[in-house]
């Protein structure tokens, strides 16, 4: 039982490293050690004589200043190294095992059992860049330094919620303002031993910032939990996880980090007079300025030195403006640090498509984002621009000492109640004499409702056959599109770590499998990539009773041949939207249904009536069985077209909504292309012929939830418009004909 039971954890036990301990008590004194004595079998770890400690600089007494200690937990320091080759061999035959065999396996993989680790790196940077005193968090009773036996051990502890005994402690935790939290990520959550140090000390009304280091579970439920067992009064900033592969690279993205949540780089407070230039653009928009300070980095230097630029602006996905450089000018990202968490007028390079873009609304991160700069004053000029705009980049140079313009506020976004309001189609450009001839048409149809929403305000609504606003209907596949948005939302939680984790690692029997599923990851299932066998999509024999009347959901679907390779062919499939939900049940500790009302549901309003129907275990039918009235569901298609955002609330990251509504492969074509449970099609007004009005034809993308019978969510951006269609018969694509040649032709341009 321990094996499976380790098999669920090996992808999120990665270890930072430290110093080794000594297994008597150290001495209650804190230090920061420049180099980390080596442990040995035959010598412990001293603790520093009173003779050691530095004489407290002016800057430590200052009482302006918070008091930061770095306390962190790894491997390394809870451990007995009897063989070093032996110990390094175990976590590389780990790595292999889940497919982990790029450039910088075996340094990470060392660096699991030799000095320096993981999460002593980042306590290390953390130190030197904003000072502070570091402490290792020690156990009394060592961890084996063998990977398979250490995972063993975290099982139980973790499955016996234990404390382990402290051998260390801080006698003067009252003196410390801030504290800054290490740890690895184990079985999905924080090592036992960070809660028997958290219920060691009273941190009332101090400040904790969790850092981490992890595989593929990313940050799971480790912050939720630490959060949980903090006193109310606790305040607890964002935290940082890096990924064991990107050690390596990540001091910059923790310095960003700290600059992000609040904490100046020490060695940068300079209190002498002497001045330094700062670079800066100025932006000029239709004679408004908007002041951009650069970063001293080179990527911002050749930028900078590109200047004078006039360059066009367009609005993408309501939170950026994006502007390609004139060709023949583009910035290389050689030696750049990757990846950003832009905020609120955060200035990056986009680069896969080489173009700049400017953040109005915040974003969640990106690899493949690089910062240049940031806004300063004028963030509210960009914001309020609807069209396409030139702007002249210019040099203005300045000096730190000068100071720079109070950043005004960005444009409030409209709130949107949550009860619908409702007006006339023809105030939102939209003919009614269209829509009085849909409704003359749809009595021949098997459709039951139909809800047009433009603006944000329902326009019109249709029922047919005793239904009304208050009627629930079973979406069908329609569902998979909301099971989408609680994936991103669980990413986003640190739930989940991200697409590219491996489906074993939330569900542990498939680490046993040996035919290809222990390699599949989420993007697979959310992409209808996975080559398990199934029928489903085109006709002829469906395999879809066997699985519906199976006494369990889950091992019938993994109970199914592979017949591809995961990635290589699409195969519509309700059983892979069923692994996304079992997923989320495990990381999230919730039914669907549960994590759904809270994330999404309720803050928007969804009748309580609406629910999920279940598998036999309690799994949520997460690829079928939401039961939903066309109003709420058009609720949640209007959450998408505003990029995630609700009353002022961010529900869905609005870079999962660019994601999951984006093309990641080609579909079974005909019905559209494919992205994260969402179907992707462009629609040309009156393409079917069936009604003809006096306006000029268009062709808008639009991007959909779609389900059995014909049950949509269309949503498009460019109109501002959503159309939900239920029905009752056995032809999905129905209601087709009915929104591209009458809610679509409706627009009056």
């Amino acid at each position: 039982m321990k094996k499976i039971i380790s098999c669920i954890i090996t992808c999120c036990l990665i270890c930072g490293l430290t110093a080794c301990s000594s297994q008597e008590e150290k001495s209650p004194v804190l230090t920061v050690e420049t180099e980390p004595p080596v442990f040995t079998e035959e010598s412990e770890s001293p603790a520093p004589s009173a003779s050691e400690e530095t004489e407290p600089s002016k800057e430590d007494v200052q009482t302006d200043i918070p008091k930061i200690l770095i306390a962190y937990f790894s491997w390394a320091d809870n451990t007995v190294v009897m063989d070093e080759e032996a110990s390094v061999e175990s976590v590389l035959k780990h790595y292999e095992s889940v497919g982990d065999t790029g450039e910088y396996v075996d340094a990470i993989s060392s660096a699991s059992v030799v000095q320096p680790g993981n999460v002593e790196a980042m306590a290390n940077w953390i130190q030197e860049y904003v000072g502070g005193d570091v402490f290792s968090i020690t156990v009394s009773e060592p961890y084996p330094s063998i990977y398979d036996d250490c995972l063993d051990r975290v099982a139980d502890e973790k499955a016996d919620n234990a404390r382990p005994e402290l051998v260390n402690h801080v006698e003067n935790m009252e003196d410390y303002d801030v504290i800054f939290l290490g740890f690895p990520n184990w079985w999905y959550t924080a090592p036992m031993a960070i809660f028997s140090f958290i219920e060691e000390y009273d941190l009332s009304g101090k400040t904790v910032v969790p850092f981490c280091s992890h595989g593929t579970g990313g940050l799971a439920g480790s912050v939720r939990d630490i959060t949980k067992a903090l006193p109310d009064s606790t305040e607890v900033l964002e935290p940082l996880g890096v990924y064991r592969g990107d050690i390596h690279t990540a001091q910059q993205t923790v310095n960003e980090w700290l600059d992000s949540i609040g904490f100046a780089e020490a060695a940068a407070e300079d209190t002498s007079n002497a001045e330094s230039e700062v670079k800066t653009m100025r932006m000029t928009v239709d004679g408004q300025e908007v002041l951009v300070t650069l970063n001293d980095t080179p990527l911002a230097n050749a930028l900078y030195e590109m200047l004078p630029l006039e360059l066009s602006f367009e609005d993408f996905n309501g939170t950026e403006k994006i502007a390609h450089l004139p060709e023949g000018q583009g910035l290389s990202t050689d030696g750049a640090t990757a990846g950003h968490d832009p905020a609120v007028g955060d200035l990056c390079l986009y680069a896969p498509w080489g173009n700049l873009c400017i953040f109005y609304q915040d974003f969640r991160y990106s690899d493949e984002l690089y910062s240049i700069g940031h806004i300063e004053s004028g963030i509210e000029i960009l914001s309020g621009i609807e069209n396409d705009f030139t702007v002249t980049l210019k040099k203005e140079n300045r000096s730190q000492n000068e100071g720079l313009e109070a950043v005004p506020p960005s444009k409030p976004i409209p709130k949107t109640d949550n009860s619908w309001q409702f007006d006339t189609p023809e105030k939102h450009n939209m003919d009614p004499q269209v829509f009085e001839a849909l409704h003359s048409a749809l009595p021949d149809s098997d459709i039951l409702s139909v809800v047009t929403v433009k603006d944000g305000v329902i326009i019109d609504e249709y029922y047919a056959r005793g239904y009304d606003e208050n009627s629930l209907f079973e979406i069908h596949s329609a569902s998979k599109s909301v099971t989408s948005a609680l994936i991103g939302i669980a990413i986003e939680e640190g739930y989940i770590g991200g697409v590219d984790d491996l489906l074993s690692d939330y569900l542990p029997q498939v680490a046993m499998m040996t035919d290809g599923k222990q390699n599949l990851t989420l993007r697979h299932l959310l992409t209808h990539t996975s080559g398990i066998e199934w029928y489903e999509w085109g006709g002829g024999y469906s395999n879809w009773s066997e699985f519906r009347s199976a006494e369990n959901w889950v091992d019938y679907i993994l109970d199914q041949d592979m017949v591809a390779q995961p990635g290589a062919v699409f195969n519509y499939s309700t059983g892979n939207t069923h692994l996304l939900s079992a997923v989320l049940q495990t990381a999230t500790g919730m039914t669907q249904e549960e994590y759904c009302r809270e994330k999404l549901f309720d803050p928007i309003g969804i009748d309580e009536e609406t629910y999920w129907i279940t598998d036999p275990q309690g799994v949520g039918d997460g690829g079928n069985g939401l039961v939903i009235s066309p109003r709420d569901a058009a609720k949640f298609g209007q959450l998408f077209l505003q990029g995630g955002l609700w009353n002022d609330r961010q529900l869905v990251p609005a870079k999962w909504v660019e994601e999951s509504t984006s093309v990641q492969n080609a579909g079974p074509g005909g019905t559209g292309q494919y992205g994260f449970q969402w179907w992707i099609q462009p629609y040309t007004t009156g393409q079917y012929d069936t009604y003809i009005t006096p306006y000029p034809s268009a062709r808008y993308n639009t991007y959909f939830a779609f389900g059995y019978g014909g049950q949509f969510i269309y949503v498009v951006p460019k109109l501002d418009l959503v159309a939900v269609f239920t029905s009752g018969g056995h032809s999905s694509y129905g209601p087709r004909p009915y929104f591209t040649d009458y809610i679509l032709n409706a627009y009056m341009g």
